[in-house]
């Protein structure tokens, strides 16, 4: 009895059907262009501009975007930066930063950082030459991104630059693009910049008992006393205007920066030795943590 199941085999793949368009010149002053499907005794007139849009530029067609990656998955940056390396790593959801300082990182610039890298685009192509003539054999940055569970790895090279041009590549592409300057600024951000901008934040159970401002024309010492009021004792011992101390406290309760210039022995002499400098001591009472 003949089988009846389907016949067993290597699968077959569709045959596809090509068409062939052919445009010829303009006519006249119509606007026109003759068309024909090859091997088809039909001739047409279509319009001009259809002449343009079959014929784009390479660049047209060509993918603009540097970096192709999932930002929220991204667990490891280096960068080798123009002012030092810099490495950041993602731990439960928070950022750290691991060289060349250790301590909490700035999620906020780190966040932009990776919105910047996604939204890199090429305003052209270059010809193929060495990477020495862009600047790549030697790139002024690299930055290579580390995704959670992952080997592969995504890099962005950043080469030489003038003041409206820069040349990147993605080190895993052949071909080098240019960007507008503005666009790769951001990578080339020193590492200070990626530190955490609060200066201080107090434990919402810290108790303030005791604080001093030392400024060029004075010195000024505050105490809370027992009954949590609190005096002026120096220059003099008096008592102080209600809430007047209560707003440096608030100034002081979460201090965030706009910017971070500069980390450790890097920092300018113009801010350590400005003229105007104010130092402020504040003393206070935390609850011991539980047994």
């Amino acid at each position: 009895m003949p089988a009846t199941g389907p016949a067993s085999g290597p699968a077959t793949r569709p045959v596809g059907k090509e068409y062939a368009i052919e445009i010829g010149a303009v006519s006249g002053r119509s606007k026109k262009a003759f068309a024909r499907l090859a091997g088809q005794p039909s001739v047409f007139l279509v319009d001009e501009a259809l002449l343009g849009k079959l014929q784009p530029k390479l660049s047209d067609l060509r993918d603009k975007k540097i970096l192709r990656f999932d930002k929220n998955e991204v667990s490891r940056i280096v960068m080798e930066l123009p002012d030092g390396r810099c490495e950041l790593v993602k731990d439960d959801d928070e950022w750290r930063m691991v060289a060349p300082y250790a301590g909490k990182a700035g999620e906020k610039s780190i966040e932009k950082l990776l919105d910047d890298l996604v939204a890199l685009k090429a305003e052209s192509f270059p010809p193929t030459a060495s990477a020495g003539t862009y600047g790549l054999d030697k790139p002024r940055a690299r930055v290579t991104l580390h995704f959670a569970g992952k080997d592969e790895t995504v890099s962005l090279l950043v080469g030489s630059s003038s003041q409206d041009q820069a040349f990147v590549k993605s080190a895993a592409a052949a071909s080098v693009a240019m960007v507008n300057s503005a666009d790769v600024q951001p990578v080339l951000s020193p590492p200070a910049n990626y530190w955490n901008p609060v200066l201080l934040k107090l434990d919402p159970d810290a108790k303030p008992t005791r604080l001093t401002l030392t400024r060029p024309d004075a010195d000024y010492a505050l105490v809370k006393d027992d009954k949590g009021k609190w005096k002026l004792t120096k220059p003099l011992e008096a008592e102080t205007e209600s809430g007047s101390v209560d707003k440096i406290l608030d100034s002081l309760e979460k201090l965030e920066a706009g910017k971070v210039v500069a980390l450790g022995a890097a920092v300018p002499k113009k801010y350590t030795e400005a003229k105007q400098r104010i130092t402020v001591k504040l003393t206070v009472e935390e609850e011991p943590p539980p047994p």
